[in-house]
């Protein structure tokens, strides 16, 4: 496994990782809180001021 820092072409796998975990993760927190967290511009580079400063790294099985 190759850990490599994520990229925006990574965003829908993380997107689809979030909409399967933070459910149950945040729960405490409700749904409109969940349901923000999960919203798209959010989650986009340049469009959420905590992107630059946040290290979201990736993984990729080696061949």
């Amino acid at each position: 496994m190759r850990i490599r820092p994520a990229t925006p072409d990574d965003i829908p796998a993380i997107a689809e990782i979030g909409a399967k975990t933070w459910p149950a993760t945040y729960a405490f927190a409700g749904t409109d809180y969940i349901a923000h967290g999960l919203t798209e511009p959010h989650r986009r580079p340049g469009e959420h001021p905590g992107w630059p400063d946040t290290v979201r790294l990736t993984t990729r099985e080696q061949p």
